[in-house]
């Protein structure tokens, strides 16, 4: 009786197990199915071609902008400024008086000067006569002659010493800014302001370091001013140190540029004004190159994902590839190694996939959209 029990018993359980196990499965099947049903995973992407550019080596240096026609002004003697007659930044034209300072002293002196000339002369020319008809001695007219001589140089003197404290503009140019009132006192050497005189040309000196090729006379490089709307001036190698920097290890140029074929960008480059300096490091060479989205990075270098149309699906396949990286130019990247021309490849948006994926084109990609698919 009871074993009777038992087995009815294990019928029921093995028949809701059985129960459990079918509806189940019929629940698994159909979850299969629900996603076997839904699109595959995709990314969307810009993409690229790969093209084969010729590449200039290069490196930057920093360099500073020299103006030619840079001095500063100075006075040589002391005295009271009693004018002023060039405004700060003020063109001003050669020989156009700047500053004038005090001179009624000399011209004093050059007054009581003129006076004794004139005397010296009179006494010069009374003792030539008397001197013909023996009526004066030799050495009378030599002391004469040489009064004569000491006035007409003190004079000299005094218009010098007025010439030197009457500063005038050494060339065509501009006045910079100063501190300077009338009535003030100069002493001697005192720097009174720039001056930035007008040039068809202006220089970039710059030091790059002995371990790199020396570059020739007429080298072109490349001028740009950090922060500038303009784009890089195009500069020419007129000169190199002969000797080696004892302090930096390194060979100092220059470089000129025409302020007239550059005059929209001319005002941004001041005397004195740092600026980069691109120039060519070994010989060009030819190499890939990509946008520089299409690179990514890991622990082990660089890569790119390759992208090979899947016609099934109406897309793309992502494949990953090691590529060697070179430099960077502008918003690409040179490559010399692991790509060839033509290959299609991801740009934008190329950190979002894996390799195997499904790709698709970005439809606002209108630059490099890869068209045919």
């Amino acid at each position: 009786m009871k074993s009777g029990r038992w087995i009815l018993t294990l019928l029921l359980c093995t028949l809701l197990t059985g129960s459990l196990a079918g509806y189940k499965i019929l629940e698994i099947r159909s979850a299969i199915a629900f996603a076997e049903s839904l699109p595959e995973y995709s990314e969307t992407v810009q993409t690229a071609r790969a093209r084969a550019v010729t590449h200039q080596p290069a490196i930057q240096v920093m360099g500073e902008v020299v103006q030619p026609g840079h001095l500063t002004l100075r006075n040589e003697l002391s005295g009271r400024i009693v004018a002023i007659r060039a405004k700060p930044s003020e063109p001003v034209r050669q020989g156009q008086v700047l500053l004038q300072q005090d001179t009624s002293e000399e011209r004093a002196k050059i007054n009581s000067a003129k006076a004794r000339l004139e005397l010296a002369q009179l006494e010069y020319q009374r003792l030539s006569k008397l001197r013909k008809s023996n009526s004066a001695s030799q050495a009378e007219l030599d002391k004469a002659t040489v009064q004569l001589q000491v006035i007409e140089s003190e004079l000299e003197v005094l218009n010098v010493a007025i010439s030197k404290k009457t500063l005038k503009a050494p060339f065509d140019g501009v006045m910079g800014i100063h501190q300077l009132e009338q009535g003030s006192y100069l002493q001697p050497n005192t720097d009174i302001a720039s001056f930035v005189g007008d040039s068809s040309w202006s220089w970039v000196e710059f030091s790059v370091p002995q371990f790199y090729a020396l570059l020739e006379y007429g080298t072109t490089v490349v001028v740009q001013l950090a922060g500038s709307p303009f784009a890089g001036i195009k500069a020419e190698v007129i000169a190199r140190d002969p000797v080696v920097s004892p302090g930096t290890r390194t060979h100092k140029y220059r470089a000129g540029f025409s302020t007239a074929e550059n005059s929209h960008a001319y005002n941004h480059f001041a005397h004195n004004s740092s600026v980069l300096v691109t120039l060519p490091d070994g010989k060009p060479q030819a190499v890939i190159a990509v946008p520089l989205e299409a690179v990514q990075y890991d622990e082990t270098g660089a890569f790119v994902y390759l992208l090979h149309p899947d016609n099934k699906a109406g897309g793309f396949r992502a494949e990953r590839r090691r590529v060697t990286v070179d430099t960077h130019d502008n918003n690409r990247v040179m490559i010399t190694e692991g790509l060839q021309e033509g290959e299609i490849l991801a740009a934008d948006g190329a950190f979002k996939l894996k390799p195997g994926l499904l790709v698709y084109p970005d439809k606002n990609d209108n630059s490099q959209t890869v068209s045919g698919i």
